[in-house]
């Protein structure tokens, strides 16, 4: 390899890391202060770099905020994606999945959900409402293939249902209490795994009741 190739070859190096680097730190700074709070001059304060530098890669903070969300977004999908690879079971695979929400859970705080659901771009919350319904709609299958899961005739209704109150939980909690409180999400996975694999639905939440 040559001088000049070698070069390029850092320079695209260098180039990468500093992209990633903003969309990593960028995420985690939205997720937790939310989209109007955050100014592009944090972001630079946070990464360290001019925000010159930030211009040079993405021309506003529209862009920035579609390029984290489609970060994101391609994330979940790969790790809901190495959960089915790596389950040993239906099961096995909606306490992964759930363990997995609980970190989102943790992370991406409501502030920054109704954000996001106030502008143009609240196709990504579509998105990831999408992925999520597939995902269990395909755990359903498997448990029933795996015969560990009983047969629903509503399951595509239910499914709905449960991912629309997932959502829910994501945006409507308080914020200073949602890095610490996890049991409604540990609930609806429990109700879920019950539901699928014995006693129905509403004999568990009149059991949790009483």
């Amino acid at each position: 390899m040559n001088a000049k190739k070698h070069k390029l070859k850092i320079e695209k190096v260098q180039d990468y890391s500093t992209r990633e680097s903003i969309i990593e730190i960028s995420s985690s700074t939205f997720f937790k202060y939310g989209i109007h709070k955050v100014s592009m001059n944090d972001i630079a304060e946070k990464c360290g770099i001019s925000k010159k530098t930030i211009y040079n890669y993405y021309e506003s903070k529209h862009q920035l905020v579609e390029a984290i969300l489609n970060y994101n977004i391609d994330e979940f999908e790969e790790h809901i994606k190495s959960i089915q690879e790596k389950s040993a079971n239906a099961n096995k695979e909606l306490v992964l999945l759930f363990e997995y929400l609980i970190e989102l859970y943790k992370e991406i705080l409501p502030i920054f959900i109704n954000d996001l659901k106030k502008s143009s771009i609240n196709i990504y919350i579509e998105r990831s409402k999408f992925l999520l319904y597939s995902f269990l709609l395909n755990n359903y299958e498997r448990g029933l293939n795996e015969q560990i899961y009983k047969e629903r005739d509503s399951i595509k209704n239910d499914i709905q249902v449960v991912v629309r109150i997932i959502q829910m939980l994501f945006s409507e909690r308080n914020n200073e209490q949602s890095t610490k409180d996890c049991a409604d999400i540990f609930f609806i996975r429990e109700m879920l795994i019950s539901y699928l694999s014995s006693r129905n639905v509403t004999q568990y939440i009149s059991n949790e009741s009483g």
